[in-house]
């Protein structure tokens, strides 16, 4: 997941905005207090659904609660219908970014191009490389 993680901050910062990871931040509170801060300041949320991850499920619930756009993703064998890993209902009716661990690359334009479809360029620069 470390990969996808990385592709996925890159396609956050290729739109213009700062991918926040709590667990990279430093901080004294609680860290679900943290996590519901984080999501309160901000403009959209990218939740990876992969291995059924709980926490990404509580926190796009949370998001959308707060009427904030939510984009999914989930390594693409989980959106299969015969997986037996395959992600939760309430979620597949969701457009959800389907990728490939050997195409990262993808994972990251995808969700470059997802959310600049609903958002505006934003102000970040990304850095070059």
């Amino acid at each position: 997941m470390a990969n996808a993680e990385a592709a996925l901050r890159a396609g956050v910062l290729a739109a213009g905005y700062h991918p926040v990871l709590v667990k990279n931040r430093q901080f004294t509170d609680g860290i679900v207090d943290r996590v519901y801060a984080e999501i309160r300041r901000s403009h959209f949320l990218v939740a990876d659904y992969t291995e059924n991850n709980n926490g990404a499920y509580l926190e796009a619930g949370f998001g959308l609660g707060l009427g904030l756009r939510v984009i999914g993703t989930c390594e693409a064998s989980q959106l299969n219908p015969t997986s037996k890993n395959r992600v939760h209902f309430d979620v597949r009716r969701m457009n959800v970014i389907g990728w490939d661990r050997k195409n990262l690359t993808d994972l990251t334009e995808r969700l470059q191009q997802r959310i600049l479809a609903l958002f505006p360029q934003g102000p970040v620069k990304p850095e070059r490389q």
